[in-house]
């Protein structure tokens, strides 16, 4: 079998359709004249049905698992890339801003401990610092999604996207966010904020009304919706 000429981190963020058209088209080229890439390809998508299986979040996830099951392979958006991705999620409620499109019914933000334990993570649970999670959001709209958190001290860290910077696209057809993440070392209380909107928008000053104690309403774009859900770290 031919050497693989594909990462795994890109090869997930297609199964997640975290990509830009552009670069889906290029990874499309090369799995057609890549057999190992296929076959990793295949192994991650089989890796994600068993951990479905063994571990099933409930409807929320169910819905995409039938969707995505009528797909292609090279269009498939499954949501869970890792087997080892965890499997407790927490529902949480949603502020309204104003209206852009989006219905008030707002989003779900649900957060997965990257463990094989399954414990259900809920508002205000005791959680180990540099605890491995994963962050799923579902919303019937198309957006751009980040998720940040704020400790007990002010300190303030963007979770998703990783970089920092502008919000990546969110397809509510790939709810689950790529990539795997720790929690910050800090012990005590962090809150984990969620935030989408249906219009392009910058992290920077999000953390900067944070960092400040700022209201968040000076710096979200209309229409933004956003979750919190406190948990406690020791």
């Amino acid at each position: 079998m031919n050497e693989r000429k594909i990462k795994d981190g890109l090869l997930e963020r297609l199964l997640a359709n975290d990509l830009d058209p552009a670069v889906r088209a290029e990874l499309a080229r090369t799995l057609e004249s890549s057999e190992a890439d296929r076959a990793r390809l295949a192994e991650l998508e089989r890796d994600s049905a068993a951990f479905l299986a063994l571990h099933p979040p409930g409807p929320l996830v169910a819905r995409f698992e039938e969707t995505t099951r009528r797909r292609s392979l090279f269009l498939r958006l499954a949501p869970f890339g890792l087997a080892a991705a965890a499997t407790a999620a927490i529902l949480l409620a949603v502020q309204w801003s104003n209206s852009l499109g989006v219905d008030r019914q707002g989003i779900q933000l649900a957060i997965y401990a990257a463990d094989d334990a399954g414990e259900r993570i809920v508002s205000k649970s005791v959680v180990s610092s540099d605890d491995a999670v994963r962050f799923l959001l579902e919303s019937a709209h198309v957006g751009y999604v980040a998720v940040l958190g704020r400790d007990a001290s002010g300190e303030i860290r963007v979770y998703y996207p990783k970089d920092g910077t502008a919000a990546p696209a969110y397809d509510p057809k790939g709810p689950m966010l790529p990539g795997v993440t720790e929690l910050a070392p800090n012990a005590g209380r962090e809150d984990l904020l969620g935030f989408f909107c249906p219009i392009p928008f910058d992290v920077a000053p999000i953390v900067e009304a944070l960092r400040a104690g700022e209201p968040l309403e000076s710096v979200l774009p209309a229409g933004t919706l956003t979750a919190k859900v406190p948990l406690q770290k020791h």
